[in-house]
C-alpha cells in the first residue's frame, strides 16, 4: 500500500542501556534500599553482606536487539564474560563479537545478572518463569516472591514490572 513504517527504538537503545546498567548496580550495591531509607527519614541497616560487584562476575542478557546491542558496550569494562541467548541471532555472529551464545537455561545458571531485554512474542511468552529464577542460585527471596506471577498464564496481556518485580 506504499504506507512508510518507522521505528524510533534505536534512537532510544543508548539512554536506556545507560538506565539499566544504573539499575543493575544500584540492585547489586543495594543503592535503592539505602536512598529509601534516606528519604523516609529511618536509618539503612543493610550492611552490603549480600551486595555484589559487576566487575568479573559472568553476564547474560536474554536478547539482544537494539537494547542488548546498546549495553554490551557498557558491560564490557566489568567482564569480559557476557553470554547471550537470543535464537534469531547465529552463535557465529555473537562469537565474532566475543560474546558467548548460551541457552536460556545456561543464562540463569551461570550468570550472576540476567538481563531480560527481549521483547515479549506469542514464541517466548512463558518461556522465563519460576524454574528458570529457581536456576539463580544466589538471588534474594525478596525478588523471588514478587516476580511468582511470572510463571503463571497472562492470557493475551503480557505482564509488565515495575522497577521493584511488581506487576504493573
Amino acid at each position: 500500500r506504499g504506507i512508510p513504517v518507522l521505528s524510533s527504538a534505536p534512537v532510544y537503545a543508548r539512554p536506556v542501556a545507560e538506565m539499566v546498567l544504573g539499575m543493575a548496580i544500584s540492585l547489586a550495591r543495594r543503592m535503592h534500599e539505602a536512598d529509601a531509607a534516606v528519604r523516609a527519614r529511618r536509618e539503612f541497616k543493610g550492611d552490603n553482606h549480600d551486595s555484589f560487584l559487576l566487575h568479573g562476575k559472568t553476564l547474560a542478557l536474554v536478547g539482544h536487539g537494539n537494547l542488548g546491542r546498546a549495553l554490551v558496550p557498557l558491560l564490557r569494562p566489568f567482564t569480559r564474560e557476557i553470554l547471550i541467548h537470543d535464537p534469531w541471532i547465529h552463535p557465529s555472529v555473537l562469537r565474532e563479537q566475543d560474546l558467548m551464545p548460551a541457552t536460556l537455561d545456561e543464562c540463569f545458571e551461570r550468570a550472576r545478572v540476567v538481563f531480560l531485554l527481549a521483547a515479549n512474542t506469542s514464541e517466548n511468552t512463558g518461556r522465563i518463569g519460576a524454574a528458570q529464577f529457581a536456576r539463580l542460585h544466589h538471588v534474594h527471596e525478596q525478588p523471588i516472591e514478587n516476580l511468582r506471577m511470572l510463571g503463571q498464564p497472562f492470557g493475551e496481556r503480557a505482564p509488565a514490572f515495575d522497577c521493584d518485580g511488581q506487576v504493573v
